[in-house]
């Protein structure tokens, strides 16, 4: 018997997300830091200055009453709106799975570049500040300090930094920014990273200063992301990241309680 020849079968494309139009991507990247920055400078800070708390503590509770409610409600809602059920599937992206090993490198190399750009381009954000900014008053700057702020208050507020600031807003924000709104700029290649670094460090609306460094900053942790898909890489970096900070002003505060 003659052998029949068999059609070929070829792979299924990658799926490509539904893509955002650019005014549409500006708007999701940038309204929610609106919406954040209104709450720190009309309410969060004046409501720390009246209870005897620091502005850094303002800007962590606006996690729970902005971010998660802001970002997260609106993932579930587009979940809901596509299944019909309240999820993140198919809307959070970038899922796929690094190994466990190059997923550490990673993010130790990533930490070290954030260090190293700490260092060298740290003193940036202060000239930035005086020399265009030095009209915010300063009880609007960031601080885990205030006047008259009595030491347990700085201690809650850097434990609930370390809770709010360190896992759950990083956690909401990498899903939002990277898992959501990045793939939907795939079309944009390389470029599509590039306007999601300068659009989130844009988004930081209450620390205009920080901008410049911000982007270079985080610039090749989304370059990472984008590149193997795993949005782990952003999660574990923001988060680390975060909780490094909360934890050295902390120590501090917990070696001289009593």
């Amino acid at each position: 018997m003659m052998a029949t020849a068999q059609p070929t079968v070829l792979a299924a494309p990658a799926s490509v997300p539904d893509q955002h139009s650019l005014p549409v991507s500006i708007a999701l990247h940038l309204l929610p830091g609106v919406l954040y920055g209104l709450f720190y400078y009309l309410l969060g800070v004046p409501l720390a200055e009246r209870i005897g708390f620091s502005s850094m503590w303002a800007l962590n509770v606006g996690v729970l009453f902005v971010v998660l409610p802001v970002q997260m409600g609106y993932l579930l809602y587009q979940g809901k709106r596509k299944t019909g059920r309240f999820t993140l599937a198919g809307i959070v992206l970038f899922r796929e799975k690094t190994p466990v090993t190059r997923l550490a490198l990673s993010v130790t190399a990533l930490m070290i570049w954030g260090a190293v750009i700490l260092v060298v381009a740290g003193g940036l954000n202060d000239w930035l500040l005086h020399r265009f900014f030095a009209w915010v008053p300063h009880r609007y700057l960031l601080s885990w300090d205030s006047a008259g702020q009595a030491h347990t208050s700085k201690l809650i507020a850097l434990l609930e930094g370390l809770v709010l600031g360190g896992f759950v807003g990083p956690v909401v924000q990498e899903c939002y920014f990277r898992g959501f709104l990045l793939p939907r700029l795939s079309r944009f290649g390389v470029w599509g990273v590039a306007l999601n670094a300068g659009l989130f460090s844009l988004y930081h609306v209450w620390a205009p200063w920080q901008w410049a460094t911000r982007l270079l900053f985080l610039a090749p942790l989304i370059y990472a992301v984008w590149r193997t898909r795993d949005i782990r890489i952003g999660i574990w970096f923001h988060c680390f990241g975060n909780v490094l900070a909360v934890v050295g002003a902390l120590i501090p505060e917990l070696l001289n309680f009593s």
